[in-house]
């Protein structure tokens, strides 16, 4: 019998039924199992594709999934990431502590709050102080170290300091601190933020969901795969640019790169596509969570880039693409300069230096002429990684103990 209610606040969550990481939906499967009852209360514009999820008379709807409750807010519309996007965030923050967002709920024994952004951590505060129990502040992104690092805002402006405050008030609040990034109690002493106990839950992957690897069979063209947002942050114009290497300097015609997802970034990667008349190169639209094993077995290997990003990455990476890609059994070519690499420690695939198309375009070629078995075998070691390292199963009775210390405390 479920006897502990936990509320996850995360602006940005997903369900299974929609495209991008389901972190939160694949913890609170586990947390069910372990006793713990899971509503994760999330806006209704997705992230990557600004899709409406509710009608036009709706101002919430509760969904449940496998066990598990979502609360969907209604949002405002927007596009890109300018300032409509900004006004979605208020207006989340601003829901979620109207009591109608949760006044037929159970009294909650945990509140989590998430930053993708950190007015939804903030609520998140608030809502644990009037319901009087702990709150768990889970760090995902870094603000304002994020901004400053992708040029949104200088690093002493007054929005970087207003949110270094925030930051620092969150931290102090907090019962406890959960990072995805490895290294963030070192980003904290950096910066003299006096904070409690910090443990490390990084992304993972529920592996009943993919269940056994897909076998490994190697085609002609080799068909390289990038599974995900189409943002600033995921640099895929240098794997364009790579292509267009690929395929037009070095005219090597046996590799195809397919890019599947959405984002504000989008359009202007076709466009450049088009404009060099590159015929290589393949878009196409999200794809649910749950059909990225039939994606996998369309693939000979997963592509990832990262800008280079030293004064953020210094501090580690935990993207969900990164376990999601190995979890598939397929090797992966990963430009990326960070102070952890999945990709190297399970000698999974290649790395190379970030925002460099030469050494990427070179990476490719070299991959597509590697034996089928040598693949197999990578894609094999990067799923053994997963099991180890990621299994959602372990990282969720990670979280439960937490919140089970939070409650003796």
């Amino acid at each position: 019998m479920l006897g502990k209610s936990v509320w996850i606040i995360n602006h940005y969550a997903q369900s299974p039924a929609g495209s991008g990481g389901t972190r939160h939906f694949d913890l609170a499967k586990r947390l069910h199992e372990l006793g713990w009852k899971t509503w994760i209360f999330a806006a209704s514009v997705e992230l990557n594709t600004q899709r409406q999820r509710l009608g036009r008379e709706e101002r919430l709807r509760s969904e449940i999934h496998a066990g598990v409750h979502f609360r969907w807010l209604k949002t405002p519309p927007y596009q890109g990431s300018g300032f409509g996007r900004i006004i979605n965030m208020m207006v989340f923050s601003w829901k979620i502590l109207s009591k109608t967002a949760t006044k037929d709920l159970e009294q909650p024994a945990v509140i989590i709050g998430s930053t993708v952004h950190p007015l939804a951590a903030a609520a998140a505060v608030l809502l644990a102080k009037r319901h009087k129990v702990p709150f768990i502040f889970e760090v995902r992104d870094i603000w304002p170290e994020t901004l400053v690092a992708l040029g949104h805002t200088r690093r002493h402006s007054p929005v970087a300091v207003l949110l270094g405050m925030l930051e620092k008030w969150l931290c102090r609040q907090a019962h406890c601190i959960i990072s995805v990034i490895p290294a963030y109690e070192h980003y904290l002493r950096e910066r003299n933020i006096k904070a409690p106990q910090v443990i490390h839950i990084p992304n993972g992957v529920d592996l009943d969901n993919i269940g056994n690897v897909v076998p490994y069979n190697k085609r002609d063209p080799f068909r390289l795969t990038y599974l995900g947002a189409h943002g600033t942050a995921n640099d895929l114009m240098t794997l364009l640019r790579a292509m267009e290497m690929i395929e037009l300097e070095y005219q090597y015609a046996a590799i195809e790169c397919h890019l599947i997802g959405a984002g504000p970034m989008k359009p202007e990667l076709v466009d450049y596509c088009a404009a060099r008349s590159l015929q290589q190169v393949f878009f196409h639209g999200p794809v649910a969570k749950s059909d990225i094993v039939a994606t996998a077995a369309n693939t000979e290997a997963f592509v990832l880039c990262a800008r280079k990003l030293p004064s953020l990455y210094k501090y580690g990476i935990s993207m969900n693409k990164i376990p999601d890609y190995m979890a598939m059994g397929r090797p992966v070519i990963i430009a990326l300069e960070a102070a952890n690499n999945p990709i190297l420690d399970a000698q999974a695939g290649i790395c190379v230096r970030p925002q460099c198309p030469e050494q990427l375009a070179n990476a490719i070629i070299r991959m597509a002429g590697m034996s089928e078995a040598e693949l197999r075998e990578m894609g094999l070691r990067g799923r053994q990684y997963v099991e180890q390292k990621h299994n959602m199963k372990t990282l969720a009775k990670r979280l439960a103990d937490v919140m089970d210390q939070c409650l003796e405390d």
